[in-house]
Parts: C-alpha cells; sequence; structure tokens
C-alpha cells in the first residue's frame, strides 16, 4: 500500500527536457535573425562604410568651426538679450540665460536643417524613380520583379 505518486520515466523527462531545449534554441536563432540586422546593422554598414568613403577633414573642420561659432555667437547674443530685457522691464529674480537653452536651440537648428536637407533627397530621389524610362516593376513569370534594388 504505497500511495506515493509514481515517478516519472527518467527517459521520457529527459527525452522531453532535450526536445524543448532544442525548440527554444531553434525559436531563439529564428528571432535573432530579425532581431540582430536592428541592433547591429548600424555597426555593420558603419564599418563598410568607412571602408568605401574618406572623411573630407577640411570640410569637417570648417563644419565643427562653424557649428561652435555659431553655438557661442547664439549663446553670447541670448544671454545678452535677456539681460537688456530684465533690465528695461524692471524685473528682479529671473533666471540668467543658461547655456543647456542656446545649446537646445542652435541643436534644433541643426536637426531641422538636416531634415531639410533629407527630405529635398528623398523628394530627388523619388522623382528620380518615377520619371525614369525603364520603371521600377519589370513583369516576369512569377509576377513582378523590383529592377531598383
Amino acid at each position: 500500500m504505497n500511495d506515493a505518486p509514481p515517478r516519472p520515466d527518467p527517459v521520457g523527462l529527459w527525452f522531453r527536457r532535450i526536445f524543448v531545449a532544442v525548440i527554444m534554441l531553434t525559436l531563439v536563432g529564428f528571432v535573432w535573425d530579425f532581431v540582430e540586422p536592428l541592433l547591429f546593422g548600424g555597426a555593420v554598414c558603419l564599418v563598410r562604410f568607412s571602408r568605401e568613403r574618406t572623411i573630407d577633414v577640411p570640410a569637417t573642420a570648417m563644419f565643427l568651426l562653424g557649428s561652435t561659432a555659431l553655438g557661442v555667437g547664439f549663446h553670447f547674443f541670448a544671454r545678452w538679450v535677456s539681460d537688456e530685457s530684465q533690465r528695461q522691464l524692471n524685473v528682479a529674480n529671473v533666471a540668467p540665460w543658461r547655456l543647456r537653452w542656446s545649446a537646445t536651440i542652435v541643436a534644433l537648428v541643426v536637426i531641422f536643417f538636416l531634415a531639410g536637407i533629407c527630405a529635398v533627397g528623398i523628394f530627388h530621389q523619388s522623382t528620380w524613380l518615377m520619371t525614369d524610362p525603364e520603371g521600377l516593376w519589370q513583369p516576369s513569370r512569377s509576377g513582378f520583379r523590383s529592377l531598383k534594388n
């Protein structure tokens, strides 16, 4: 009279564990094929791009110098405007103009400038693709095939 539950078969238990482990590793590998380009695709593209291109040092230096001059000049101008407006309006206990505010405004101006360049590029590329005499798609036996990959 043994009321203990029967013990599971150790061979069947190990077989199930191995089967579940193989399924889990397969799923992880399947998901990794989608996640890996999202995580590391930018780095791979950057390495490939750096091998194919060179950096124009004078142009980069000019950009950095101009951006720094814009930032410093804007900060001094904004601080002067803030101080003068406080003095003329006789406002006391107002926080002085902060460097963080100037950096934020200059960063926004640069981001808007870059967004405008991107918009022009997208428009140019779209127009080029739409007016191409060959077209975007070519009929094939299995449907349509893209010509511009």
